[in-house]
């Protein structure tokens, strides 16, 4: 899975990749697509990414209009969705949609800004999260973004999350490889 960071310079102040980017990508490259939309108004971009060849598409809950207008556009274009939700946002503000969702991202730092350290409320986050999830029984998953490390991601992982996104860490590494393994073969003990 490769997890994209798509900035516009207005939800979050930096800029970073865009469709074309994940276009040039897809064609050369065969691998499930996370496109994380840290944008303003996502809905506005949603099929240029699908076409470029997004296989996921989350989007931030403090930043989308219509978010059951935008959930069916990616389900019915074969796209996983995903809602993002920022270190303060309150976890109220996602249930309305948790039961139309593949997964709910949990930031752990502030969008943005690469090589933050995760806020201590993330664990809270996760663990409310996966009790909602575990009490209404829902096939839901729970990723993580946002200052990932060798240090934190069994915590997170313990807490419910299923999937990490670890980018300025492991870019920060020699080799990642080692961490990499380490990360994607942790299991719960």
């Amino acid at each position: 899975m490769l997890h994209i960071d798509v900035m516009d310079g207005h939800f979050v102040p930096n800029i970073s990749f865009g469709c074309c980017v994940l276009s040039s990508l897809s064609s050369k490259l065969d691998c499930f697509y996370d496109v994380h939309l840290m944008v303003e108004d996502p809905i506005r971009y949603i099929n240029d990414f699908i076409e470029a060849g997004a296989n996921a598409i989350t989007f931030h809950i403090e930043g989308a209009k219509d978010v059951y207008e935008m959930i069916k556009i990616i389900k019915d274009n074969s796209c996983k969705v995903g809602i993002a939700i920022n270190p303060n946002t309150e976890i109220d503000e996602i249930m309305p949609y948790i039961s139309e969702v593949d997964f709910i991202l949990v930031m752990t730092v502030n969008p943005g800004f690469s090589g933050q350290k995760p806020v201590s409320s993330a664990v809270e986050n996760i663990e409310l999260i996966r009790d909602v999830i575990k009490g209404y029984d829902l096939d839901v998953g729970i990723h993580v973004d946002g200052g990932v490390n060798k240090d934190n991601y069994r915590l997170f992982i313990d807490s419910g999350a299923e999937v990490v996104v670890s980018g300025s860490y492991l870019f920060s590494l020699e080799d990642p490889t080692d961490i990499i393994l380490e990360m994607k073969n942790y299991k719960i003990k």
